[in-house]
């Protein structure tokens, strides 16, 4: 990690190395510094789709991980404030994806995957209204017959 760190310091607008490090802190659990780095690499000259969803997907592989770690602790210590934590960040976490995934399905409107996961995350945050009609063209959509 050290390494990349050096060539970052002296290639600052290499997108790809803000990547692999970025990669190299999620990988140790440091989605806080992953996800720091990334909103760096993507106002870069450089930065692309694939550095933008990149950084999306390090947001949300951080939210789980701490979700997941308040749901370790509230199943430990019944403590009521434990268990509001980790539902305000399961909350968070629902939010998140719903953002992430309406800004990936209006990028790649033909990606079907895409729009499932769009309308799974609209009813699950209670936005039946906004699944309804798109999971409506999912059921007509010819190439899933």
């Amino acid at each position: 990690m050290q390494t990349l760190i050096a060539e970052l310091r002296n290639d600052p607008f290499n997108v790809m190395l803000h990547m692999r490090l970025a990669q190299a802190y999620a990988g140790e659990n440091r989605f806080e510094d992953a996800v720091n780095l990334m909103k760096k690499a993507i106002v870069l000259p450089t930065a692309d789709t694939t550095t933008v969803e990149c950084y999306e997907d390090l947001q949300i592989h951080g939210a789980r991980y701490r979700l997941s770690a308040a749901q370790q602790n509230a199943k430990h210590d019944s403590r009521a404030e434990l268990t509001d934590v980790a539902e305000k960040l399961q909350w968070d976490l629902n939010r998140l994806e719903l953002d992430i995934f309406r800004r990936r399905s209006e990028r790649y409107p033909q990606d079907l995957a895409l729009a499932f996961g769009l309308a799974a995350r609209l009813r699950l945050n209670g936005k039946l209204d906004e699944a309804e009609p798109l999971l409506t063209r999912l059921l007509n959509e010819p190439s899933l017959r």
